[in-house]
């Protein structure tokens, strides 16, 4: 669980910098735009009609939507009509909240016009017309004939699916006689239609993102307009397009050197993380290279075990394993009560199962194997005797369940302490691979703060989010196997391929039935039991039991495999999963995360926020 911990926070860290960094978007959010089409037309007098088409999407409770339109000096806007399909919004001088179908126009803030929508909306769609002129949008020059207008400005509050804009010139004009420009997102699109007709496109448009134009076409097409300049300013447009052509195609190759600079230390990181864990903090090599081992690596416990081979992860399998285990060394004795009105996992046959103390352990006894019989006889025990039945009806008891953790977690504790003494572990974890770690972290939140700024691309972002984990799944890593860790780490390994693939062997000694009583507390913990179970089967079927002359040195595999009694080895199988049954209820009132302990170990423009076009403005919910 520790080691999920350590992956877990760092990518919530990092998922919420990221989320942190786009607030304002985050916010704005309930308001989206699906389409937002805007078809415009400059008139021979300089004045520009719009009509804006915008497909809103509410999430949440809405009055309506404001619309703000910004204009320079000498413009204004005239001529404001809303429609909804069909139905024509009315203007009013004022309104409220709630009201529906009306709209008002608020001229408090110089040179803008805010158009308040009332249509009250919760988690619908609507799709709203807003038609109006601008008078004056064009400016007449010696030269040229002049139209620069943002139609979407910073100050948009939506974050738009799709953008289409199309800007229709006086009748006249060619495609030879004008020249486009477009200023925004880098992904704008934009091509002249037809000889009067300019279009231009883009898609996943943020809140906050503007979008301009500017078109320069024969002054004589807008003859009338009241905007005239009676100076030559074609050359000095030019220069300032071509200039600002230039300043994107530097920013872009800046912005490719950065994002292949940032690829570059990303897998630098990688292959500095990978020595460091594979080399510097890694574990020791094993001298043992066998596939299979046919008799048990040492004499430590199954829970000894479970801390070398699953890094110290101790599961209530352990604790099944340790109770057969020390039925085996005969310091418990199982029996079954036939008969039972208590069904373990829906059976046919009732029955319990009954755990008799004979002693307290010997010299011979691990401390975490005392722990045990104490524990178990201290909660469970009267007359020196306790069910599984009896356990299970104790353990629903939520204050009796809280013990039970807090003894399980002490258990566990004392496993390792008693797994420390066989010289599986380095006493100390090495620091090096935390201080690498802890360096690329800082380097890749620093990175991940800079690329957000710029709108660096998802791909760095998750470079950066794969060098954190990477990063901290080395802090704190445990520590280190020795090589007789290791050695004995791939011997248990063997040990369970023999387990579940003996019967498959050719020329291996058939073990007896008192070695493989040894043998299955260890299958129950490394999580093979039912296919160790399965082996014993195909060799031993239960008559084999009746009258064998070991049965006195037999512990509990004589009971379970009880011909007469019809009781088969499908009983052990009960055995293990009444204890699951057991510690699910034990640790039922907490996270069931408790149930395992943790382990050792045209020209487009540039993407800025600049640009020197008339207007701007946006949308927003209110």
């Amino acid at each position: 669980m520790k080691y999920s911990l350590k992956i877990l926070f760092p990518c919530l860290f990092f998922i919420l910098f990221i989320l942190s960094s786009s607030s304002v978007q985050a916010q704005s959010s309930k308001l989206s735009i699906g389409k937002y089409l805007i078809t415009s037309e400059i008139l021979n007098s300089g004045d520009m009609s719009v009509e804006e088409v915008i497909h809103y999407n509410f999430s949440g409770n809405f009055n309506g939507v404001k619309r703000q339109i910004l204009f320079p000096g000498g413009c204004s806007i005239q001529n404001v009509k809303i429609s909804e399909g069909s139905k024509i919004y009315k203007q009013v001088d004022s309104a409220s909240n709630g009201d529906m179908g009306v709209f008002r126009l608020d001229t408090s803030v110089n040179n803008a016009l805010t158009i308040w929508i009332y249509a009250p909306s919760t988690d619908m769609s609507r799709i709203i017309t807003i038609s109006y002129t601008i008078k004056n949008a064009a400016i007449k020059y010696n030269d040229t004939g002049e139209i620069y207008w943002r139609f979407l400005g910073n100050e948009n509050k939506a974050p738009v699916d799709s953008l289409s804009i199309s800007i229709k010139l006086p009748l006249g004009s060619t495609k030879s006689t004008v020249k486009f420009f477009t200023h925004g997102p880098l992904n704008i699109s934009s091509k002249m239609v037809d000889n009067q007709t300019v279009s231009l496109y883009t898609n996943d448009l943020a809140a906050e993102k503007y979008v301009e134009a500017r078109v320069l076409f024969p002054p004589n097409l807008i003859a009338a307009a009241q905007r005239n300049k009676p100076i030559n300013e074609l050359n000095d447009i030019l220069k300032q397009e071509s200039s600002v052509k230039n300043s994107v195609i530097e920013n872009l190759r800046n912005f490719q050197q950065i994002e292949s600079s940032i690829i570059i230390f990303a897998v630098f990181a990688v292959i500095v993380q990978l020595f460091v864990k594979f080399k510097l903090c890694g574990h020791a090599k094993s001298k043992f290279r066998g596939k299979y081992l046919e008799s048990l690596p040492s004499d430590c416990s199954p829970a000894v075990m479970s801390v070398l081979c699953k890094s110290g992860k101790i599961t209530s399998k352990d604790i099944c394993a340790t109770l057969i285990d020390l039925v085996r060394k005969k310091y418990f004795k199982l029996e079954i009560i036939p008969n039972s009105s208590y069904s373990i996992s829906n059976v046919s046959n009732k029955h319990d199962f009954v755990i008799t103390r004979i002693c307290f352990g010997d010299s011979n006894s691990l401390n975490h194997e005392k722990f045990f019989m104490n524990w178990f006889m201290r909660c469970f025990g009267y007359d020196g005797a306790f069910t599984f039945n009896e356990i299970k009806q104790t353990v629903r008891d939520i204050d009796f369940a809280l013990e039970f953790r807090e003894n399980f977690r002490e258990w566990v504790d004392i496993v390792k302490n008693d797994a420390a003494e066989y010289g599986y572990f380095e006493n100390k974890s090495p620091i090096v691979g935390t201080v690498v770690s802890v360096m690329f972290i800082i380097i890749s939140l620093l990175i991940a703060c800079y690329i957000t700024k710029i709108n660096g691309s998802l791909i760095t972002k998750l470079l950066c989010l794969i060098i954190i984990v990477l990063s901290a799944s080395l802090i704190g890593g445990g520590k280190r196997r020795t090589q007789k860790g290791s050695t004995e780490r791939a011997k248990w390994k063997a040990f369970k391929n023999y387990l579940m693939d003996f019967s498959t062997l050719r020329n291996v000694a058939i073990p007896s039935i008192i070695t493989w009583e040894s043998y299955l507390p260890f299958a129950i913990s490394l999580g093979i039991a039912q296919k160790a179970i399965h082996q014993l089967k195909t060799f031993f079927p239960n008559k084999c039991f009746k009258g064998d002359a070991n049965i006195a040195d037999f512990t509990y595999i004589n009971i379970l495999a009880d011909y007469d009694t019809n009781i088969t080895f499908d009983q052990f199988n009960d055995i293990t999963n009444t204890f699951d049954q057991i510690l699910t209820i034990a640790f039922s009132p907490t996270s069931s995360s408790d149930l395992s302990s943790g382990g050792e170990g045209g020209d487009s423009g540039d993407s800025s926020d600049s640009g020197g076009g008339d207007g701007g403005g946006g949308s927003d919910g209110f």
